[in-house]
Parts: structure tokens; sequence; C-alpha cells
């Protein structure tokens, strides 16, 4: 007799990296538009990352001058 055992319950939740990873990878693959406003509500959620964010930016854009 075969269980109705779900072979389901045996997977995991993907990790903070995975779930992140995959955002980034959807929000990429939409394009620009989606890239910033994603950039915008990372902003509004979290002043200090999104600023983070902008100032690796503008140091890496002058690093390659």
């Amino acid at each position: 007799n075969k269980s109705n055992h779900n072979e389901n319950n045996n997977t995991h939740s993907p990790t903070s990296y995975q779930q992140t990873h995959l955002l980034l990878t959807a929000c990429l693959a939409k394009g620009e538009r989606a890239c910033c406003r994603f950039y915008q509500a990372l902003g509004s959620e979290d002043p200090q990352l999104a600023s983070d964010i902008k100032g690796m930016h503008v140091a890496e854009a002058t690093a390659g001058s």
C-alpha cells in the first residue's frame, strides 16, 4: 500500500539569501522601470541601505574612470 505521505513535507523554505536572489533576479528580468521602482520602495523602507547602495554605485563609477 502506498502511503498518503506528502513528499513535500521534507522540503525546506528558501533561505533569506535565496529569497533575495530570486527577488533581484525577477526585478532585473522586468527591466529598468521595475528596478527603479524597487529602489524607490527600498529607499522608503530603509533609507540608510538605499543610501549605502547609491554610494557604492557612485564609488564604482568613479573607480572605472
